[in-house]
């Protein structure tokens, strides 16, 4: 996605969550999730593991690339 897609999706997203909507969506791109996500699922080897951006990675894109790598997650 390029940067003006991403920031309609930004917008789009925290107006949909602001009406009570969830939202999901897939990215390959660690920085993205680590950037704005409430939760981040991992989904690999038959689990998934659901983490909180601030407590579990701390919001850091390297952390979550290391949980990402350390998951087994393509």
């Amino acid at each position: 996605m390029d940067t003006r897609g991403l920031s309609v999706f930004r917008r789009e997203a925290a107006a949909a969550t602001t009406r009570g909507r969830t939202v999901l969506y897939t990215t390959q791109i660690p920085e993205l999730a680590a950037s704005f996500a409430d939760a981040v699922a991992l989904v690999g080897h038959h689990s998934i593991q659901i983490l909180d951006p601030d407590r579990d990675f701390a919001r850091d894109p390297h952390r979550l690339e290391s949980l990402i790598l350390a998951a087994g997650t393509p």
